[in-house]
């Protein structure tokens, strides 16, 4: 998803999502994808059954 999509999914502000969206980014909660989108890490994304 794109920071513009999940801004609208959570119903949040844009600024405020991509800050978060960066600190997970170093925590290893999410990946940053191709072209901007980012995506559960492939160890999470067996968890959740995606």
């Amino acid at each position: 998803m794109t920071i513009d999509e999940i801004t609208k999914a959570v119903g949040g502000i844009k600024n405020n999502v991509k800050q978060l969206i960066y600190k997970m980014c170093e925590a290893g909660v999410v990946e940053r994808g191709t072209m901007g989108r980012y995506r559960l890490p492939k160890s999470q994304a067996d968890l959740a059954g995606i």
